[in-house]
Protein backbone atom coordinates (compact mmCIF):
# COMPACT_ATOMS: atom_id res chain seq x y z
CA UNK A 1 0.00 0.00 0.00
CA UNK A 2 1.18 3.35 -1.17
CA UNK A 3 1.73 6.31 1.47
CA UNK A 4 -1.67 7.85 -0.23
CA UNK A 5 -3.58 5.08 -0.08
CA UNK A 6 -2.04 4.62 3.74
CA UNK A 7 -3.06 8.16 4.67
CA UNK A 8 -6.28 7.80 2.83
CA UNK A 9 -7.48 4.65 4.58
CA UNK A 10 -6.34 5.96 7.81
CA UNK A 11 -8.82 8.73 7.49
CA UNK A 12 -11.91 6.72 6.30
CA UNK A 13 -11.37 4.30 9.12
CA UNK A 14 -11.82 7.20 11.61
CA UNK A 15 -14.50 8.61 9.67
CA UNK A 16 -16.13 5.34 9.66
CA UNK A 17 -15.56 4.53 13.33
CA UNK A 18 -17.33 7.87 14.54
CA UNK A 19 -20.36 10.01 14.03
CA UNK A 20 -18.65 13.46 14.90
CA UNK A 21 -17.04 15.88 12.61
CA UNK A 22 -13.49 16.09 12.49
CA UNK A 23 -12.02 19.23 12.62
CA UNK A 24 -8.24 20.08 10.47
CA UNK A 25 -6.13 19.35 13.21
CA UNK A 26 -7.61 15.87 14.03
CA UNK A 27 -7.46 15.10 10.56
CA UNK A 28 -3.65 16.42 10.25
CA UNK A 29 -2.88 13.97 13.35
CA UNK A 30 -4.49 10.58 11.51
CA UNK A 31 -2.53 11.87 8.21
CA UNK A 32 0.49 12.39 10.54
CA UNK A 33 0.08 9.01 12.02
CA UNK A 34 -0.49 6.89 9.15
CA UNK A 35 2.99 8.70 8.06
CA UNK A 36 4.92 7.22 10.93
CA UNK A 37 5.96 3.85 8.95
CA UNK A 38 8.05 4.83 5.61
CA UNK A 39 7.27 3.14 2.32
CA UNK A 40 10.01 1.24 0.36
CA UNK A 41 9.90 4.25 -1.99
CA UNK A 42 10.36 7.04 0.56
CA UNK A 43 12.87 5.21 1.46
CA UNK A 44 14.89 5.01 -1.86
CA UNK A 45 13.71 8.92 -1.92
CA UNK A 46 15.94 9.68 1.23
CA UNK A 47 18.34 7.08 -0.69
CA UNK A 48 18.44 9.65 -3.61
CA UNK A 49 18.70 12.98 -2.17
CA UNK A 50 22.14 14.22 -3.02
CA UNK A 51 22.52 15.56 1.07
CA UNK A 52 21.16 12.27 1.87
CA UNK A 53 24.36 10.54 0.70
CA UNK A 54 26.68 12.44 3.66
CA UNK A 55 24.54 12.77 6.90
CA UNK A 56 21.77 10.46 8.68
CA UNK A 57 18.67 12.78 8.20
CA UNK A 58 18.43 16.55 7.61
CA UNK A 59 15.05 18.54 6.01
CA UNK A 60 16.08 17.95 2.37
CA UNK A 61 16.24 14.22 2.89
CA UNK A 62 12.61 14.33 5.13
CA UNK A 63 11.06 16.57 1.77
CA UNK A 64 12.94 14.04 -0.44
CA UNK A 65 11.04 11.36 1.43
CA UNK A 66 7.91 13.28 1.18
CA UNK A 67 7.95 14.05 -2.08
CA UNK A 68 8.69 10.48 -2.81
CA UNK A 69 5.49 9.56 -1.09
CA UNK A 70 3.33 11.68 -3.28
CA UNK A 71 4.56 10.54 -6.33
CA UNK A 72 3.20 7.17 -5.37
CA UNK A 73 0.95 5.60 -7.65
Amino acid sequence: MNMIERVAKAINESYSASSETFNGEELARMAITAMREPTDKMILGWQDAQTCRDTYFDNDCYKAMIDAALKEE
